[in-house]
């Protein structure tokens, strides 16, 4: 018997050089469970050869299921995806699959690089997207999905290698020839039929193992706990997938791939083949062709009603990677479809406007379909071909309530940023009136004036001004032989260097020209809202300050506020002043006083 699927199987003889059929092997790439994949070269270039272990060669029925899967293989037409089988080759005990040529590295192989990490969330949207793809491709039931099953390409690109083998494989699980573990849905090795569900199962399974890094195994942690940046929503999907009754599974693979893009943040792109759109009026894009197992109670058309659709339409055919199946359905206009919403049936409609509807939004998951001629009834969102749809249109539904909110929300914000604005232009205006006011009426005041309480930038300026005080004069000292005695120099009032200190003891305005005390306020009072703003970020409701203004170059040179020629608001409001242009004149300098509050 093969050993556990965590492990290749035990290594055999290698048969490169090896002549089987037309095609000469090369190099051994994979070990899968049922057979050993070499690289070969025959007459029409480059394949890859699938050599079936001589133990399950031998088992009954697994030649005939290998037979019939390469057979319906090799009428498919090429897909990126689905490595497509050519022939079989069976000479005395030597059974061998002649496969198309692919190049890349397995998943399984992946998975062990990792070292129990998983590829990542993105990754695990693309590998799932990819394999779903291909069973939809296939057309036909795969049955045992593994890891091994996968090969990632140079490019990235996702190939399903062993859909060929996948029923003889799953065969082979059911004799308990070949291990079968949580990668198989348990009817697989139950007995009972194998469906389209059971790829769901081994879908859901792989992507656990992809994503987490482990195989599937009953008590495991949950994916969003072992996967890093894997969302909770997963946990739920990948529970359904892997449910123990196949009813209750995801409705498809198609289904599935799009749940798990979804909840994983990352769209299929190019993957979504033709599940992505949906139906509309004048026609549908059909889900996979993986989904034509029938439902004992949903006719599925004849092979003969697809071949007569094919023949109608031979250009559709040609346009669109249609499900020959669900286009044959279209394109009978019988109206035998009842759609059941609540207690009221509605109908009845031809398959078309069943899935214009869905596409429409009017028709959702819970709705139940019932085929008139039968009585037999399903729910819509777990039909076998219609529930692709369903999920579809209620993704393209989400996006466009995404969208919608989105543009209703800038709107809004739009709205709301205009009224802003307009209501700043009239603050400011308002503003700019009130201080011209404060302005006109300070001109016209007295000697010393208090200006009307208005707002100016972020304060609420009371501004005392009074006229230029003139200390006393005191006599220069002299020391012996009648020397003079140096000016006694104030340096804590100082705003700059030690070239803007000046001596106020000493020196004798009297007679000079000094700025009168509007002009002053004119240019102090607009800097308002950042002397009102020292005064907020240093804690203080008013301040006192004393300036000396120098006579030609307009600049504050010695400054105190309340008395004091350090501490935090003095050196804010130093700040300040050191940027106030005050006009020159000819005259040493002018001093002013005012009163500053909040």
């Amino acid at each position: 018997m093969s050993t556990d699927l965590s492990s290749p199987p035990a290594p055999g003889p290698s048969l490169s050089g090896a002549q089987v059929g037309s095609y000469t092997l090369g190099a051994l790439r994979w070990r899968l469970r049922l057979a050993d994949a070499y690289q070969a070269t025959g007459p029409d270039g480059s394949a890859t050869v699938f050599i079936v272990h001589a133990r399950f060669a031998s088992l009954p029925g697994v030649t005939d299921a290998i037979t019939r899967s390469v057979a319906h293989l090799a009428t498919l037409a090429e897909d990126k995806h689905l490595v497509r089988a050519r022939e079989v080759y069976q000479a005395h005990d030597q059974l061998a699959v002649v496969a198309d040529d692919v190049v890349g590295t397995s998943a399984a192989e992946l998975i062990a690089r990792k070292a129990g990490q998983g590829v990542g969330v993105r990754g695990t949207a693309n590998l799932i997207g990819g394999v779903a793809a291909a069973l939809a491709a296939a057309g036909s039931v795969h049955g045992s999905l593994a890891p091994e099953s996968v090969v990632v390409g140079k490019s990235g690109r996702i190939h399903l290698i062993d859909v060929a083998l996948g029923p003889a494989t799953a065969l082979a699980i059911r004799h308990g020839a070949a291990p079968g573990g949580l990668h198989i849905a348990p009817e697989v090795t139950g007995g009972t039929s194998i469906t389209a569900a059971s790829d769901v199962w081994g879908l859901g399974a792989l992507c656990y193992e992809v994503l987490t890094g482990r195989p599937l195994a009953a008590g495991g942690p949950r994916p969003s706990e072992a996967a890093p940046g894997a969302p909770p929503a997963i946990d739920g999907i990948i529970t359904r997938a892997c449910h123990a009754d196949p009813a209750a599974r995801v409705g498809s693979v198609l289904a599935l791939r799009e749940l798990v893009a979804d909840a994983l943040g990352a769209g299929a792109g190019d993957e979504a083949g033709p599940a992505r759109a949906l139906a509309s009026a004048s026609g549908a894009i059909a889900p996979s062709l993986a989904e034509r197992v029938s439902n004992p109670g949903i006719a599925i058309p004849s092979a003969a009603a697809v071949d007569a659709a094919d023949a109608a339409t031979p250009a559709a055919a040609a346009e669109a990677p249609v499900d020959r199946v669900l286009a044959a359905a279209l394109a009978d206009g019988a109206e035998k479809w009842l759609i059941t919403k609540g207690r009221f049936d509605y109908g009845p409609f031809s398959l078309a406007d069943v899935v214009a509807q869905i596409g429409k939004g009017d028709i959702l998951a819970g709705h139940v379909v019932v085929d008139k001629d039968s009585g037999a009834r399903m729910d819509v969102g777990e039909h076998p071909q219609l529930a692709p749809l369903v999920e579809q249109a209620r993704i393209a539904r989400d996006h466009a309530r995404r969208a919608q909110a989105e543009v209703v929300h800038q709107s809004r914000e739009k709205r709301r940023s205009v009224t802003l604005m307009a209501m700043i232009g009239a603050g400011v205006l308002a503003a700019a009136g009130v201080v011209y006011l404060i302005i006109s009426t300070v001109r016209s005041s007295e000697k010393a004036k208090v200006a009307s309480v208005s707002s100016v930038g972020e304060a609420t300026l009371k501004v005392t001004i009074s006229q230029p005080k003139r200390p006393p004069k005191r006599s220069h000292g002299g020391g012996g032989g009648g020397g003079g005695g140096k000016p006694r120099t104030d340096t804590g009032g100082a705003i700059g260097g030690g070239d803007l200190t000046l001596d106020l003891s000493g020196d004798d305005d009297e007679g000079s020209e000094t700025l009168d005390m509007n002009t002053i306020y004119g240019v102090y009072s607009r800097y308002g809202g950042q002397l009102g703003g020292c005064l907020s970020r240093e804690g203080g409701g008013s301040a006192n300050i004393s300036i000396v203004i120098e006579g030609k170059s307009g600049k504050v040179t010695w400054l105190r506020v309340n008395d004091q020629a350090s501490g935090g608001l003095h050196g804010c409001i130093s700040r300040v002043m050191r940027g106030m242009k005050f006009p020159s004149i000819n005259g040493p300098r002018s001093r002013a006083e005012f009163d500053i509050s909040l």
